[in-house]
């Protein structure tokens, strides 16, 4: 499973290139600077991002507090599911985009909107960026509820079920004046989050000496709020489309691609972690609480 981005601090530090037996020890000291609680009372990972031997190196740490883990944890293992990984929001968005999208030379940006957080994913050959902001679907639904003063229970069914409109053409006058009541509700949202993005973009290319982003993918659960596609489109001057985390997976069955055709944007995090089980990943931080570590180390001891 993954862990969302708003539980965990997480944190890129550029390292002086290094021989190979000094990046452990670099490596841990840098995490007792740089992650804002005592070592001991986290769960925290590392995992290098760029660069090599005699190279100038990128690194991500990622800490979460033990007990915020354990509580986690417990939910899911009550379910009768044994933890095998722990991974982050983003770094399995990452290694799907990377799946999928290997063929991009230059840089894009992944915005994941989710219902309280939007995560920030940058993506360029040898770099990556994450940041996460307080802003998301939630606020969208707040705001479609104003519009047609009605419950944020009702605002949100009546989200979604625009987000995936058809319907006869008697319908479509009523459809496109309900999406476009819609669209201008959210659109406060939206522009505070454009301006975050804007703030991002400046952060990744002075602080992370990135590149600006060549295009923009949409992914979570906003992505499918109607005319966020073409906000962002139209104020970023970027091409914007949907990401697509199934374009190089085969679907066993064809017959279910109409019923995903149009919630493929849900399905980054499941996609990225399906591929930790398939093959070597590019990002591979596994934030296992240490009851976890402690009872698959007993199994490995156990005789056959």
């Amino acid at each position: 499973y993954t862990i969302a981005e708003e539980s965990v601090f997480s944190r890129f530090v550029q390292l002086p290139a290094l021989g190979e037996e000094k990046i452990e020890r670099i490596i841990a000291f840098e995490a007792q600077q740089n992650v804002p609680f005592p070592l001991e009372e986290v769960v925290w990972d590392y995992q290098l991002i760029a660069g090599g031997v005699g190279e100038q190196i990128q690194v991500v740490f990622v800490a979460i507090k033990a007990e915020i883990l354990d509580q986690i944890n417990r939910a899911v293992e009550e379910t009768g599911l044994r933890t095998w990984i722990v991974d982050l929001t983003t770094m399995a968005l990452y290694n799907a985009f990377q799946f999928n999208y290997a063929d991009l030379s230059d840089c894009s940006l992944l915005l994941d909107i989710g219902a309280r957080t939007t995560n920030l994913l940058f993506v360029e050959p040898g770099k990556m960026f994450t940041r996460s902001v307080p802003l998301g679907g939630s606020l969208v639904t707040s705001e479609v509820a104003k519009e047609f003063n009605e419950s944020f229970a009702a605002a949100e069914f009546r989200k979604k079920r625009n987000a995936v409109a058809g319907g006869t053409r008697e319908e479509s006058n009523v459809i496109e004046t309900e999406i476009s009541r819609i669209a201008r509700a959210a659109q406060s949202i939206w522009t505070r989050l454009q301006a975050e993005v804007m703030r991002s973009i400046s952060h990744y290319c002075a602080q992370q000496h990135g590149n600006r982003p060549d295009r923009l993918f949409l992914s979570g659960g906003g992505a499918g709020t109607p005319g966020v596609r073409e906000f962002f489109q139209e104020k970023l001057q970027l091409p914007v489309e949907i990401f697509d985390p199934l374009r190089n997976v085969p679907l066993a069955n064809s017959g279910t691609l109409d019923t995903i055709a149009s919630r493929k944007h849900l399905l980054g995090e499941p996609v990225g972690l399906a591929l930790r089980v398939a093959n070597r990943c590019p990002i591979e931080l596994n934030l296992l609480p240490r009851s976890v570590v402690r009872r698959q180390e007993m199994e490995r001891r156990r005789p056959h």
